[in-house]
């Protein structure tokens, strides 16, 4: 919807004087152009913030990560920018795997005064840093304070990532079925679920539930590479690597739970203990 509003407001502010201005380049309409000049630079002093997080989005979309970065940068450092800007910039960095650069903003706009749904987002960014910094715990309790007052698909899925990860598989399992029963179409939620029941020795479960996973064709490599786990404890070996090896096809990035190195590292390893059992 804001990508639509800036839309909008590009086209109804920069693109239609824009026009009008090259149109007006006659010796007649000299003056007119003048003004409208005049009107557009006003216009890009205003619009600069919105104008920078759209090069930013269509830069991130083609994947140019360093463009993208250094364009939500300048939308951030535009002076008084919104908080929206910057929890964007923040899931950015997140994205790009620039985590101490995320925690520095963090910091910067900790204390900004901010709207509740602004603070939401900022918490659930914060969780995800600590958990990149390896800070399970403190990550986990943070996701409980803001479940108490905010419940979302985002939420739970980015909480169940975390809570997976961590010793206590029981919890882990439990805020895993209620974010289930939230939301039975995220594709992050039916992983979170899966690898809990797995974890939890519950093979049947967790293989009924990644099948359904898998039937929506999820374009995150976590998927694949939880049910290629799956399949390796079933000991079936050869449907392990086809999985691995689709998992290699999707796109990895600084949120993603497992890297592309660790999928590699264990594609090779059930090629060699096929190997070994031939």
């Amino acid at each position: 919807m804001n990508f639509i509003k800036t839309l909008k407001n590009l086209v109804i502010y920069l693109f239609f004087p824009l026009g009008i201005i090259l149109f007006s380049f006659r010796r007649e309409y000299l003056l007119l152009a003048g003004i409208i000049i005049i009107y557009f630079t006003v216009f890009f002093l205003f619009k600069k913030e919105d104008i920078y997080k759209m090069m930013a989005g269509y830069y991130d979309k083609n994947k140019n990560t360093n463009k993208a970065l250094k364009r939500m940068y300048d939308a951030y450092k535009v002076k008084k920018s919104s908080m929206n800007t910057a929890n964007q910039f923040i899931y950015l960095l997140l994205k790009s795997g620039k985590y101490d650069k995320c925690g520095e903003i963090i910091n910067e706009v900790s204390n900004r005064e901010m709207k509740e749904k602004d603070k939401e987002i900022l918490l659930t960014n914060k969780a995800l840093y600590l958990w990149k910094k390896n800070l399970i715990s403190e990550s986990i309790s943070l996701y409980e304070q803001i479940t108490e007052n905010h419940k979302s698909t985002a939420v739970y899925t980015a909480y169940g990532y975390v809570i997976t990860l961590g010793d206590d598989i029981d919890k882990a399992l439990k805020l895993n079925l209620e974010a289930y029963e939230y939301n039975k179409d995220s594709k992050g939620i039916m992983d979170n679920l899966a690898l809990s029941y797995m974890k939890a020795g519950d093979l049947d479960k967790s293989y009924d539930l990644y099948m359904k996973l898998l039937e929506k064709k999820p374009a995150f490599p976590e998927a694949y590479y939880n049910m290629a786990l799956l399949m390796q404890l079933k000991g079936e070996l050869t449907d392990a690597r086809y999985y691995l090896g689709k998992a290699l096809e999707l796109p990895f990035n600084g949120l993603s739970t497992v890297s592309k190195q660790e999928v590699e590292k264990k594609l090779d390893y059930i090629k060699r203990l096929q190997g070994n059992l031939s």
